[in-house]
C-alpha cells in the first residue's frame, strides 16, 4: 500500500530529477544543492526558483524580508558572503523518497574563518523553492574528548 502511495506521488511529481529519487536523503541531497546553486546565481537553477520566493535574514534579533524571487536571491547571498556549505543527509536506514508537495532543507554557510555562518532553511514546494530563511550562527569545533575537560 505505501509502495503504491509513493510510486502515484512520484507518477505525478511535476520535478522530473526529484521524481526520480529513490530515498528521501536522495531528496535532501537534490533539494539542497539546488538552494546553494540559486543562491550561487546558477543560471539553469533559476527554473526551481518561484518568482516570488520570499528570502529572510535574522541577524541578532533583528530580521527582515530582504527579497524576493531572483534579486531576494541575490541579496542574501551578497549578506551570507559564504566560502564553503553543509547540510545532513540521512546515512542510515533509507527512508523511502517523498519527493514532492512540502519539504524543508537547512543548509550552513560559512565565511572564511569557518567559525561565523548562516543558516538558511529553503522551502519547497513540488520542487519550487518558496522561501529561504536565514539565522547567523556561531561555529564551534571541538575535539570530543575535551568534552568533559570543559565541563570540570
Amino acid at each position: 500500500m505505501i509502495a503504491l502511495a509513493l510510486a502515484a506521488s512520484a507518477a505525478i511529481c511535476p520535478d522530473t530529477v526529484l521524481a526520480g529519487a529513490k530515498y528521501q536523503g536522495d531528496v535532501i541531497s537534490i533539494l539542497a544543492e539546488r538552494g546553494v546553486a540559486i543562491l550561487a546565481g546558477d543560471r539553469s537553477s533559476q527554473r526551481y526558483l518561484a518568482k516570488d520566493a520570499e528570502f529572510s535574514l535574522v541577524i541578532g534579533d533583528v530580521g527582515d524580508v530582504i527579497g524576493r524571487g531572483a534579486d531576494g536571491a541575490k541579496a542574501l547571498s551578497a549578506r551570507i558572503a559564504a566560502s564553503k556549505y553543509e547540510y545532513g543527509v540521512w546515512a542510515s536506514i533509507p527512508m523511502p523518497a517523498e519527493p514532492c508537495g512540502g519539504q524543508k532543507v537547512e543548509v550552513r554557510f560559512f565565511d572564511k574563518s569557518d567559525e561565523r555562518g548562516v543558516a538558511v532553511t529553503f522551502e519547497y514546494e513540488d520542487g519550487q523553492l518558496v522561501r529561504a530563511s536565514g539565522w547567523t550562527i556561531g561555529r564551534l569545533v571541538r575535539p570530543f574528548h575535551e568534552a568533559r575537560q570543559a565541563n570540570d
